[in-house]
């Protein structure tokens, strides 16, 4: 099944080094380092991973996606992320 992963708010953490998409996976399954691309333009965002929003039984469907710093497009609030087709 295709991603589609809507961001409601974007973090940088610039000591990590990374950039945390914050929002609702709405399709699909983020498994390890995949690229998704926005809905929009089509440009490629590099994922690193997933982390669950505690408590997870609330909302299960809310996570953050781990962003690579390095990625063409960085995300913003309201982007939404889809797998190629």
């Amino acid at each position: 099944m295709p991603v589609r992963f809507t961001i409601e708010q974007v973090f940088e953490l610039r000591q990590r080094g990374v950039i945390l998409a914050a929002g609702h996976l709405q399709d699909g399954t983020v498994a390890g380092t995949m690229t998704l691309h926005d809905e929009t333009t089509g440009q490629a965002v590099r994922v690193l991973g997933l982390e669950l929003i505690p408590p997870p039984t609330h909302d299960p469907d809310r996570v953050i996606l781990i962003i690579d710093p390095a990625s063409p497009l960085r995300p913003v609030d309201g982007m939404v992320l889809v797998s190629p087709t």
